[in-house]
């Protein structure tokens, strides 16, 4: 996971280069959220998972307005 230097290296360069693409394929609206997924996960070494959400008997949708998922 994320927790490997090398491996988190490549995670936070994978999410620079997506970010930069999004403009010049015509997605520059995700920018932002991009830059708060890799905000809260990938620059802090973080998955998802390492989350627990609110209330387990939500289903699988807990979270996601959170995230600007839905």
């Amino acid at each position: 996971g994320l927790a490997d230097p090398l491996l988190a290296r490549a995670a936070r360069r994978c999410f620079e280069a997506a970010r930069d693409a999004l403009p010049r394929l015509g997605a520059a609206p995700l920018v932002p959220l991009v830059d708060a997924y890799a905000e809260r996960f990938v620059t802090r070494g973080r998955c998802p998972a390492d989350e627990r959400p609110l209330d387990p008997d939500a289903g699988a949708d807990a979270g996601k307005e959170e995230y600007g998922w839905m």
